[in-house]
């Protein structure tokens, strides 16, 4: 390579480390193509799309931890659903209140899987919202067992 110097005054002396590397062309992928084409059809321009994919939505760690606590919530809620039906017991029935306090089996259910979450992550009652998103990874990872056990004690005694 013949050594010269540039405007900004370097002196290139010799090239290494380059290397061939093939990327595949958007071109040849039919399935991009049809997405791209109904971007387009919707009237999506290509700076549009550009700028859409570029984008990463900055999301605030308060509020993907105000989500998880959200969907922890509603993952409950739809357990002790698909628990209740599973076991053909009503919702608004009261076979699971072994004590006769007028607590309804969602009622009983829910807050036995409820106390078993609090106790796994070693927190009281109404603290939710104080939970880590720590916390939260440890409860989803573990759900299913955390669950499991609630089962085996509430349907084993009713």
């Amino acid at each position: 390579m013949s050594s010269s110097i540039n405007r900004n005054g370097f002196q290139i002396t010799e090239q290494i480390g380059l290397g061939w590397e093939s990327l595949p062309l958007i071109q040849e992928n039919y399935e991009a193509m049809e997405e791209i084409r109904k971007l387009s059809e919707l009237g999506f321009s290509g700076q549009q799309v550009l700028e859409a994919m570029n984008s990463q939505p900055v999301i605030p760690k308060a509020q993907k931890r105000q989500e998880a606590r959200y969907n922890l919530n509603g993952r409950v809620k739809a357990e002790v659903d698909r628990i209740l039906n599973s076991k053909s017991l009503s919702a608004n029935g009261y076979e699971l209140d072994r004590s006769r306090r007028g607590k309804t089996n969602y009622m009983i259910l829910k807050s036995s899987i409820d106390m078993r979450i609090n106790n796994f992550i070693n927190r009281k009652a109404n603290e939710r919202s104080e939970l880590s998103q720590k916390d939260l990874d440890l409860i989803d990872e573990n759900f299913e067992e955390l669950v499991g056990s609630v089962l085996e004690r509430v349907l084993s005694a009713a």
